[in-house]
């Protein structure tokens, strides 16, 4: 459990719901539960179990070379195809999620020519 999904327990959201005419986390009643969540909160934080970064770790060659034998990434089966899109659109777009990805439109990458290497076509 994170640090985080304590404070749903004790969220008003649901309170709300069935009105319950209490803050568990303003009123004075309840000082000593927020205290104590506190408590539990910086404890799973110092066991590591805080908010995780969103940085994602960088694919050597030698990662993507294995991607590769495996058949992971090529166009064999449907998944590998799909597994494909997926890895060109996190590295040559920056892509990062599911919906920057079904959110790409036609015309949003266009197909032009390399000035630096003649003849070799590049994507914009």
């Amino acid at each position: 459990m994170t640090p985080q999904a304590l404070n749903k327990f004790l969220s008003d959201a649901f309170r709300r719901k069935i009105n319950y005419g209490l803050c568990l986390m303003k009123d004075v009643q309840f000082e000593q539960t927020r205290k104590a969540l506190q408590s539990k909160q910086r404890d799973l934080k110092q066991k590591g179990m805080g908010t995780k970064p969103n940085a994602s770790a960088v694919l050597s060659e030698e990662d993507i070379r294995v991607l590769f034998e495996k058949d992971l990434l090529e166009s064999s089966t449907a998944e590998a195809l799909l597994n494909r899109v997926w890895f060109n659109d996190t590295i040559h777009f920056g892509l990062r999620g599911c919906k920057e990805t079904r959110e790409m439109c036609w015309g949003d990458v266009k197909l032009c020519q390399n000035f630096h290497r003649v003849g070799v076509p590049r994507i914009q």
